[in-house]
C-alpha cells in the first residue's frame, strides 16, 4: 500500500513528504490449538481455531523514499522526522488493513484450508466415522490483541 505522509511547512519548521510502500500480513497460529479445541460429536469433527492476529507489518525500504524535504529558514532540521514519517505510515496502513478486513480474510482462509485438509485426510480412511468437518475461528478482538514486534503500536 503506497502512502504519502506530509508534515506542515512553515518558516520555523521542517517538512517532509514520504512515499511509503508497506506490507501487512495476518494469520492464525495453529500451534495454539489445544486438546479442548478438537471435538468429535458423532460423525462431526469440530476444530476451534484461535483468533487471527497481525503477523508481520513492514515498510518496503527499497520502494519507499523521501519525495521532498523543506526546512524553514528559521528552523533546524528535525533529526527524527523521517523515522517518524515511516512509523506513522506503517501504523496508518496497519489500522487500514484491519478496517478493510484483513483479520476476517485470515479467518476465512484458515477455515477453508483446514476444512480442505481434514476432508482430504478423512477421505483416505473410508472406515472413519467422520462425515462432517466444521472449523470455527474465534473472533479477533483488537483491544486484547497481542501484536508481533513489527506490528506493535
Amino acid at each position: 500500500h503506497p502512502r504519502i505522509a506530509r508534515s506542515p511547512a512553515i518558516a520555523d519548521s521542517d517538512r517532509l513528504v514520504y512515499f511509503a510502500v508497506t506490507s501487512i500480513q495476518a494469520g492464525i497460529d495453529i500451534g495454539q490449538i489445544g486438546a479442548n479445541d478438537i471435538i468429535i460429536n458423532g460423525s462431526t469433527l469440530t476444530i476451534i481455531l484461535p483468533p487471527p492476529t497481525l503477523t508481520n507489518c513492514f515498510i518496503d525500504e527499497s520502494a519507499s523514499r523521501v519525495i521532498s524535504r523543506d526546512t524553514g529558514v528559521f528552523a533546524s532540521p528535525a533529526p527524527n522526522i523521517e523515522s517518524e514519517a515511516r512509523i506513522g505510515a506503517l501504523f496508518y496502513f496497519r489500522d487500514l488493513a484491519v478496517d478493510e478486513g484483513i483479520l476476517a480474510e485470515a479467518s476465512a482462509q484458515a477455515r477453508i484450508t483446514l476444512q480442505a485438509l481434514f476432508t482430504s485426510v478423512f477421505s483416505i480412511y473410508p472406515e472413519s466415522p467422520i462425515e462432517t468437518i466444521e472449523v470455527i475461528v474465534q473472533e479477533a478482538n483488537m483491544q486484547n490483541m497481542i501484536f508481533t514486534d513489527s506490528c506493535a503500536p
